[in-house]
């Protein structure tokens, strides 16, 4: 069973990705593959500008998969310009996620309903 998913709604631009497990250095590059694909298939029709990042399952990850997501999200910008919202799991899973910053354009909710609520907002 593949650790992600990706769904695209091209009527509101918006990619959400689902992420469970704990993951390897090998499940990282798949994602990040498969992730970059995603991107490159919603920007011929019409562009991404939204991303809702269901971690609610996601296990904490190793320093170095936990680096290497957020080396993706970092690039993130250049191919989504909107708001990026993250769901966690747990406390610990909501560190992990903001080590990286705050980002203005990219926040990190307990809830898919708090997350979409700051996703859409004006």
């Amino acid at each position: 069973m593949v650790p992600f998913r990706f769904e695209v709604d091209g009527a509101r631009r918006l990619l959400t990705v689902t992420k469970h497990g704990y993951w390897t250095m090998a499940t990282c590059a798949a994602f990040a593959e498969t992730f970059r694909t995603e991107l490159r298939r919603m920007k011929a029709q019409g562009g991404c500008h939204y991303c809702l990042v269901d971690a609610s399952d996601f296990a904490v990850q190793s320093a170095e998969v936990a680096q290497a997501l957020l080396a993706l999200a970092d690039s993130f910008p250049a191919d989504c310009p909107g708001r990026m919202a993250g769901i966690t799991g747990s406390k610990l899973s909501e560190l992990q996620a903001r080590h990286g910053g705050e980002a203005p354009d990219r926040r990190v909710f307990p809830t898919r309903a708090a997350a979409e609520a700051w996703l859409f907002s004006a």
